[in-house]
């Protein structure tokens, strides 16, 4: 077994394409929602998670690259998944970014494996986030 933190990994669903992103670190996930917050913040403008410390990724993804960004008046989030020569691009604005940012405290606080789903099929993409539960490699 590898010794990274966390393994992003894309396979095909029934339903789509799915993305795992799949942890056993509590520290990680903090480290996850910390970089929302900054991103929602204003502090960063481009994070890319495949980059994030103790990550390793499925050679079929390029990057999930969250980019802060306007659209009309009201801030938002794209997420730029990049996986073989498709770009999926996933849209949060503030609200459901605060939204996520719950799901992954629920995450970190609960002591059993457990996941949540950050993106569903009709976003375009499923992106679950999953914590001490089995790695897809």
């Amino acid at each position: 077994m590898s010794t990274d933190l966390t393994h992003i990994v894309y396979y095909s669903v029934a339903h789509g394409n799915a993305i795992r992103i799949a942890t056993r670190s509590r520290c990680w996930l903090i480290m996850l929602k910390e970089v929302l917050t900054e991103i929602l913040d204003g502090k960063y403008d481009t994070v890319d998670i495949c980059q994030l410390k103790g990550v390793a990724i499925h050679k079929s993804i390029n990057g999930l690259v969250l980019l802060r960004t306007q659209k009309s008046t009201k801030p938002c989030v794209f997420c730029d998944i990049l996986y073989g020569d498709m770009l999926f691009r996933w849209e949060q604005d503030v609200e459901e970014m605060i939204t996520l940012s719950g799901l992954i405290e629920g995450l970190i606080h609960n002591e059993t494996p457990g996941h949540q789903y950050l993106a569903y099929e009709d976003d375009g993409c499923i992106i679950e986030l999953s914590y001490n539960e089995y790695y897809m490699s």
